[in-house]
């Protein structure tokens, strides 16, 4: 059984892997209590469900507030940075990527999840700035442009 911490370290996603191969080279996979497990705490897993009271969540608008945030489908985020502007359909409506500049990327491992990983990683550097506010270091983080992007119009390195 894993958790998903050690992936925040240099090379963690190869843990992960290690994990499976290791299950399956000691013959494990599919035996009675044997293999692997990943994603025990989404679903409370060998957990006993919560006796206590839920909080709320961080919610997506400002209550009396405008919605400043341009939304599109996460699984787009490298269309939209290629070609800002353009038109493409979403649940039935015609929608426009909005010109990306700035990019606060809380949660999920993008570089892992996106089938392209290197037509991300072109994309990527369309951006002015981008912020991934993990207190560890995932391997995103070790891109330049995510956590020290140079901007020679100021003179200087944020």
């Amino acid at each position: 059984m894993s958790g998903w911490g050690m992936q925040r370290q240099q090379f963690g996603e190869q843990k992960h892997w290690m994990l499976v191969t290791l299950a399956a080279m000691l013959g494990q996979i599919g035996t009675q209590g044997g293999g692997f497990g990943l994603s025990y705490h989404f679903a409370n897993g060998g957990n006993p469900t919560r006796r206590a009271a839920v909080l709320a969540s961080m919610q997506g608008s400002v209550a009396g507030g405008t919605d400043a945030v341009e939304k599109i489908p996460v699984a787009r985020i490298v269309e939209a940075l290629e070609n800002p502007g353009a038109s493409y359909q979403h649940n039935g409506m015609e929608r426009r990527f909005p010109d990306i500049r700035f990019i606060w990327w809380a949660g999920g491992a993008n570089f892992t999840h996106h089938q392209d990983t290197n037509r991300l990683i072109r994309a990527w550097q369309k951006p002015e700035l981008i912020v991934i506010p993990n207190a560890s270091g995932p391997p995103r983080r070790a891109m330049p442009i995510s956590c020290c992007p140079r901007r020679p119009h100021l003179n200087a390195t944020i």
